[in-house]
């Protein structure tokens, strides 16, 4: 349990280092901020395991002379960071889950059976940070379809909701998380061009941000203003949306996608949402505040695996632990099981799929020979009309990472067909190892 607070240090007339967080989590201990936006005050719920909690205006950092204190700054006053005014009863966890089903249902239409996946997922960024990966959400649709509603009403539950506006800077949001802390980044217009730099950043943090331990390094003035290296921690659960597919096959496979529909009967829906809604969403926070320090240290429920890949395995599992209704795990394994196959062919029509596809082809000709990798290429560039020119550099690369040997000869490089290692890749892409023909005339070069 790693703990989340801020670096920043502020000198203090006790000549105790003041130091900001929203919460604070070590072994045997919980800190969470209750913040009342009427008054201001911002204080600590205090939990210490098996005991009761209590509301604290700070807590000593225990073996230091550290005083920690909730943080209170421009973020949360006007609302960029979300968080609960005090903790309040709920009657039961699937009464809770129900609940916030039904606030999201209210203001969002969402494509059917989704709801209670969604639920699930507020439900889990409350015990993100029992894990060491987590999943994001994603709503992807057209102009109109309620993305940015979806993306404000949900991410209203989520645990630290961080809210950063589409035009927000990189250095923006990784400062921003570090110092809320195991905040559930809600991000719009996530559109990202791999081909701006700033986007490429965002991409990276992103593809970063799901597993615990990873962060964002910057070269920050230390004492007598040398640069010392300074980790940015920017795990935790992420809320996403935008109009496109992402282009980054490694961010799209840790996202939990969302389709939502144009041209759907908006009922009753209201056009802005009423002040009714935050009122709503302010007291299941408050619920779910609850919620989380009755389940930090509990053990969680072990779910069965999924027949998945492994990086899906391990946004699954997550969200699966915190789940204990049977039709909405069901729901969720259906899910992932759709992203499995969206990943397969994704992967079946990058240009390694194709170069997998290539070499099925040549190996059901010819078998287990060496290969020009002009001849690779050639293939490969059969597959796609559309796509650039398969070079043999490109190709022998691939063939490389696959785990293919090649040699020079005089009429250039070849890849030696190696069956055992075209069984192990070949699936990978979605391509079948055929059988080579028996009469396969090899042309070894």
């Amino acid at each position: 349990m790693n703990p989340h607070i801020t670096t920043a240090v502020t000198p203090s007339p006790t000549k105790k280092d003041v130091q900001h967080a929203c919460a604070w989590a070590f072994e045997n201990h919980l800190l969470e901020e209750i913040y009342d936006p009427l008054t201001g005050r911002a204080q600590f719920v205090s939990l210490t395991k098996g005991g009761q909690p209590e509301v604290v205006d700070s807590f000593p950092l225990p073996g230091k002379s550290t005083l920690l204190q909730p943080l209170n700054n421009g973020l949360v006053l006007k609302g960029r960071v979300v968080l609960p005014r005090e903790r309040r009863p709920y009657a039961s966890e699937e009464a809770l889950l129900e609940e916030i089903r039904a606030h999201i249902s209210r203001y969002v239409v969402l494509p059917e059976g989704m709801d209670r996946v969604v639920a699930a997922f507020v439900l889990f960024t409350w015990l993100h940070d029992r894990f060491e990966t987590v999943p994001y959400l994603r709503f992807e649709g057209d102009l109109g379809t309620g993305k940015s509603r979806a993306l404000k009403v949900v991410g209203g539950l989520c645990y630290h909701a961080f809210i950063g506006a589409g035009s927000a800077s990189f250095a923006a949001v990784f400062r921003g998380l570090e110092m809320v802390g195991g905040a559930t980044l809600v991000l719009d217009e996530t559109d990202f061009d791999p081909r701006r730099d700033e986007h490429q950043d965002m991409m990276t943090m992103l593809r970063q941000g799901f597993q615990a331990g990873t962060g964002v390094l910057r070269a920050e003035p230390g004492l007598n203003g040398v640069y010392e290296p300074r980790d940015y921690d920017v795990f935790g659960p992420k809320l996403l949306a935008g109009r496109k597919d992402l282009r980054d096959p490694a961010l799209k496979s840790r996202c939990i996608r969302i389709y939502m529909q144009s041209g759907v009967p908006r009922g009753n829906f209201p056009a802005e949402l009423p002040e009714a809604c935050e009122q709503e969403a302010a007291d299941l926070r408050d619920r779910l505040l609850q919620w989380r320090l009755d389940h930090y240290w509990t053990v969680l429920p072990e779910p069965e695996d999924l027949d998945v890949e492994p990086r899906l395995l391990q946004l699954y599992r997550p969200l699966a632990k915190v789940i204990h209704d049977e039709k909405t795990r069901g729901q969720l394994a259906s899910i992932f099981l759709n992203l499995q196959a969206d990943l397969s062919e994704d992967r079946r029509e990058s240009f390694e799929g194709r170069v997998a596809a290539a070499l099925a082809d040549v190996f059901a000709e010819r078998g287990e020979v060496p290969v020009l990798a002009k001849d690779i290429a050639a293939g490969v560039a059969k597959s796609s009309a559309k796509a650039a020119p398969a070079t043999s550099k490109a190709v022998l690369s691939v063939c490389r990472g696959f785990g293919l040997g090649d040699r020079k000869t005089k009429a250039g490089r070849v890849v030696e067909l190696n069956q055992s290692v075209l069984a192990r890749v070949l699936p990978t892409y979605s391509v079948e190892l055929p059988a080579p023909e028996p009469d396969a005339n090899s042309q070894a070069a």
